[in-house]
């Protein structure tokens, strides 16, 4: 029998969680070291505790352990589901924590509806009606507010990148005025991983939007939806300028920080918006000359994306991560091969698409087959460069193993732009 009692247990779960802040936290803007600690989660929130041992447990060498939190937390998320106890906000924070690493791109639904019930929708609006009407408890009341924006910012920054990404209605509506959510900025107490996620609502809306109107009313023509989609890639150029100008007035570590997730972050956005004016593409025979700009600017985003040295392995990455990564490395790995004059630099794609395969190498084994669609997609574009009498020093330095042709590849992934063997 298993228990977190047991001295041994206690001390894996321990580990874990210490794994999670090191980790995983960075993509978890709603969890606050300094209040999440072992001991109170133990004893309030033992559905947050399990999902957070969950995931970080998922490919320990204690395999009884693995299972035990993992269905630990699953019965306590099910729960949730018929239940006549009202939701916790911990409740919903678990139920995040579980869908950004274990749910296997299942939409949010169930989140989403507990946060109608606890109201979390207008919680924006009360943290912008004390910033107008400050009073003498306004931090007091600010620090009672923020974990419900959190939650809720989150919940819409996660449903809008998962419909951009699917092509599917997002769950929540796109908020056009999110923008004036700036002045909580002004904030001392902020925190840096306020701010990001802040940024983060901003960039989503702009996708958003994009994904909203193709879905609502597709364009009429070719033209028109990349006139659309190019507007969106010069947005996003405009957000990224504004944002690093609030970074650069931050002290260096924060600056840092923000810096290069807002780089990377915008890189992700302009290859998902970008792939929208590539949605009805199945072969290369079906690119026309105005696509190109698209076509360019996504080839452009992905070689940024995997050529980055910021590019971290996806061990402890989200599910959409790891999905974006893959999707786009693919996604280059075929533009290479069947349309090699929309890679500026041959050389410097292929080096990106190996540290790209690099960095998925460490995905957990329930992800292992992004790795292996990447890599195989890796190794059929060498041979093929090979058979063209490509010289053999662009095919030296591939870090990667292949694996077996048969290996299961995710369909979504090769959505993007179907190859034709």
């Amino acid at each position: 029998h298993i228990s977190l009692k047991s001295p041994y247990y206690a001390r894996l779960a321990h580990e874990a969680l210490e794994t999670f802040w090191k980790e995983c936290a960075v993509y978890a803007p709603y969890m606050i070291p300094s209040e999440d600690t072992y001991e109170s989660l133990s004893t309030n929130s033992p559905l947050l505790l399990f999902a957070m041992l969950a995931v970080t447990s998922r490919d320990h060498e204690n395999a009884d352990f693995s299972r035990y939190t993992y269905n630990e937390a699953l019965k306590r998320i099910q729960g949730t589901l018929f239940s006549d106890v009202p939701p916790k906000l911990d409740d919903i924070r678990g139920i995040l924590i579980w869908w950004g690493w274990l749910s296997k791109a299942v939409p949010p639904a169930h989140a989403l509806g507990l946060a109608i019930q606890l109201d979390l929708p207008e919680s924006m609006g009360r943290v912008l009606s004390l910033l107008l009407n400050p009073g003498p408890t306004f931090q007091r009341d600010f620090d009672v507010v923020m974990p419900h924006v959190r939650v809720w910012l989150s919940i819409y920054c996660e449903d809008v990148w998962a419909s951009v990404a699917s092509g599917k209605r997002s769950l929540v509506s796109i908020d056009n005025t999110i923008e004036s959510a700036r002045v909580i900025l002004n904030v001392p107490s902020l925190r840096p991983l306020d701010a990001r996620l802040l940024a983060q609502c901003e960039l989503v809306t702009i996708l958003g939007k994009v994904q909203e109107r193709f879905l609502r009313a597709p364009p009429e023509s070719i033209e028109e939806r990349v006139r659309v989609v190019l507007e969106a890639d010069g947005d996003i150029a405009k957000w990224l300028i504004t944002w690093k100008s609030w970074a650069a007035k931050q002290h260096d570590q924060t600056r840092l920080f923000m810096e290069k997730g807002w780089e990377m972050q915008s890189q992700v956005g302009r290859f998902w918006i970008n792939s929208l004016g590539l949605r009805d593409v199945t072969s290369a025979e079906d690119i026309s000359a105005v696509q190109m700009p698209v076509l360019r600017a996504s080839v452009a985003a992905t070689i940024a994306i995997h050529g980055s040295p910021y590019l971290s392995g996806a061990r402890h990455g989200t599910e959409f991560r790891t999905f974006s990564l893959a999707s786009s490395a693919l996604f280059l790995s075929k533009m290479i091969k069947f349309l090699p004059d929309a890679v500026p630099d041959v050389q410097l794609a292929l080096a990106a698409l190996r540290n790209g395969a690099q960095s998925l190498e460490s995905a957990p084994p329930s992800l292992k087959h992004y790795h292996s669609a990447v890599v195989g997609a890796l190794s059929h574009l060498e041979q093929h460069i090979a058979a063209a009498v490509v010289p053999r020093e662009s095919l030296v330095g591939a870090q990667v193993s292949v694996p077996p042709t048969e290996s299961h590849v995710d369909p979504a992934l090769l959505s993007i732009l179907d190859s034709q063997e």
